[in-house]
C-alpha cells in the first residue's frame, strides 16, 4: 500500500488534491498526508514512510527543488510529482534534473492527474511494490530517474523510428508527457537546436538517402517526407544543400 504526500502553501489546493485522489482511488494507495510548506513536509516524512510526494514547485522559504533535493539526499520518498505553471519551465528543467518522474500543470485536471499516478503506482509495483527494502528502493530510484537528456532521447528516436509525415511537436510532447512550450525550450537547451530545425536535419538526412535509389521519382520522395507540394520539397532541399534534388542525384550517379 502507497502513501502519498501533498506539499503546498495553499491549503485548500492541498485538500482539493487529496480529495481527487480519494475520489479517483485505486489499487495499492493508503494514506494520503497533507503538508503547507517544506519543513512541514521533511518532518513529517522523517516519521512516515512516504512512498510518492506531489509537491508545488514555487513555495516561500523552501520552494518544491529544495524539498526534492533535501528528501532525495535523506531518502524519505521514492517518486516525486511537481505542480507548475505554464512560465515555470526553468523550476521544471532543474525538477527534472532531481529525479522527478513527471510534473502536473495547472489547473490541475482529473484525467492528467488519474494518468500521472497510475503510471507511478505501475512503475513502483514493477520495482517490487511496497515491500522492498530502503537499499533497493534507493538504486531502483536512482536508476530510474527521468534525467532531461533521457526524455530528449526519447523523442530522438521516436522520430527515428516512425513516419516522418506524422511527426511534429505536438506528436512529439504528447509521446514524452510533457507541454509542448516546455519540451521545445528543453529540446532546444539540450540540442542546441530548434525542434523544428533537428526535424528539418532528419528530413535532409533521410532525402539524401531515399535519392540514392533510382527508382524513386523525386515527387514520391517529397511525400514520403511529409511534402504535399514536390516543389515546396525542392526548395527547401536545394536551401538545405545549396543544390536540388535532380542535381544531386545525377552527380551521385
Amino acid at each position: 500500500m502507497y502513501n502519498i504526500l501533498i506539499v503546498d502553501d495553499e491549503e485548500i489546493i492541498c485538500s482539493s488534491l487529496k480529495a481527487r485522489i480519494q475520489m479517483l482511488g485505486g489499487e495499492g494507495l493508503n494514506n494520503i498526508y497533507e503538508a503547507y510548506n517544506g519543513k512541514e513536509a521533511i518532518g513529517l516524512a522523517e516519521k512516515v514512510k512516504l512512498d510518492i510526494v506531489i509537491t508545488d514547485i514555487k513555495m516561500p522559504e523552501m520552494n518544491g527543488i529544495e524539498l526534492i533535493r533535501e528528501m532525495t539526499r535523506k531518502n524519505l520518498a521514492r517518486q516525486f510529482l511537481v505542480i507548475s505553471g505554464y512560465d515555470d519551465y526553468e523550476y521544471v528543467r532543474e525538477a527534472f534534473k532531481c529525479g522527478i518522474v513527471d510534473y502536473l500543470l495547472k489547473p490541475v485536471s482529473m484525467k492528467d492527474l488519474k494518468e500521472k499516478l497510475e503510471g507511478i503506482f505501475n512503475a513502483l509495483k514493477q520495482k517490487g511494490g511496497e515491500q522492498a527494502d530502503n537499499n533497493s528502493d534507493t538504486n531502483q530510484a536512482t536508476e530510474d530517474k527521468r534525467s532531461l537528456s533521457t526524455v530528449v532521447d526519447i523523442a530522438k528516436k521516436y522520430i527515428q523510428e516512425n513516419d516522418i509525415r506524422r511527426i511534429n511537436l505536438a506528436v512529439i510532447s504528447n509521446e514524452v508527457s510533457m507541454n509542448y512550450t516546455y519540451f521545445s525550450e528543453l529540446f532546444r537547451e539540450e540540442t542546441g537546436v530548434t525542434f523544428s530545425r533537428y526535424l528539418m536535419d532528419v528530413k535532409m538526412s533521410k532525402a539524401k538517402d531515399l535519392l540514392m535509389d533510382p527508382c524513386k521519382k523525386v515527387h514520391h520522395i517529397a511525400y514520403e517526407l511529409g511534402y504535399e507540394n514536390p516543389k515546396h520539397f525542392s526548395r527547401a532541399f536545394k536551401k538545405y544543400f545549396g543544390i536540388s534534388p535532380t542535381d544531386y542525384r545525377n552527380k551521385m550517379e
